[in-house]
């Protein structure tokens, strides 16, 4: 059974709970359900570093943060911190998946912009209604969702900013897409989602001088499943035909 094959059966996960799409600048290597909507947990976070990137030329501006905003999965509330930079909240969504510095990033521009953004880049599947942590949000009908399809344009065009992959460069998480890749030539540049039964990664790998586009989401499989399924996806973009597990 080849990876592609593997992919599309593995350990009998239903595959209206995937959707995937894997490309390089010109054409689709892999692709199921790529359009289908899922819960982005934080891989929404991607179009919020490019809505920054594109509107902000500098990044000093030092933003209060009292103590009433501090959220769960936060290394700012974790150290009581009272302010910061754009720049270093940037880097802490992206790097740590800081859900304060997220939801502060949201706060200082709105909703409204960012999704006005994003439509505008010519993305229809994805929307941010909601700050990190809100579940009463969620309750009431509420949540970030993106597809397969939309996050591969947003890392596409983040491709082409140094600024960008060198903040998406710094994420800690190797257990997804990465998880079967001991090339240190190979490069990645990503961001991870987990949330309730969401379990999604996504990024960009730099291999032989080209970019490789990945987007896996999951919703209801076990979270081991969904990071060896991952994984397993990380080995096709980087074209690796043998595999163990």
């Amino acid at each position: 059974m080849n990876i592609r094959e593997k992919i599309l059966f593995y350990k009998k996960i239903p595959t209206n709970d995937i959707g995937i799409m894997i490309c390089d600048l010109n054409e689709t290597i892999f692709s199921v359900n790529e359009n289908k909507t899922f819960r982005s947990a934080s891989t929404i976070k991607l179009f919020i570093l490019s809505y920054y990137l594109d509107y902000y030329k500098t990044f000093d501006k030092i933003i209060q943060i009292p103590e009433y905003k501090y959220v769960e999965s936060s290394i700012i509330t974790e150290l009581n911190t009272t302010n910061a930079t754009i720049g270093k909240l940037l880097i802490l969504m992206m790097a740590s998946s800081d859900n304060t510095a997220t939801n502060i990033l949201i706060e200082n521009v709105g909703f409204d912009k960012i999704n006005n953004y994003i439509s505008n880049l010519g993305i229809k599947n994805t929307s941010l209604k909601r700050y990190m942590m809100d579940f009463k949000a969620v309750e009431s009908g509420l949540d970030n969702i993106s597809t397969a399809y939309d996050t591969i344009i947003i890392l596409k065009y983040l491709s082409k900013n140094q600024e960008a992959l060198e903040i998406m460069a710094k994420q800690k998480n190797d257990v997804r897409l990465t998880r079967y890749i001991y090339n240190d030539n190979i490069k990645f540049y990503g961001k991870n989602g987990e949330l309730g039964n969401a379990f999604n990664d996504t990024g960009i790998f730099f291999i032989n001088n080209n970019f490789i586009f990945s987007a896996v989401y999951t919703r209801n499989i076990e979270r081991e499943k969904a990071a060896e399924l991952c994984g397993l996806c990380g080995l096709l973009a980087i074209n690796e035909s043998t595999f163990v597990i």
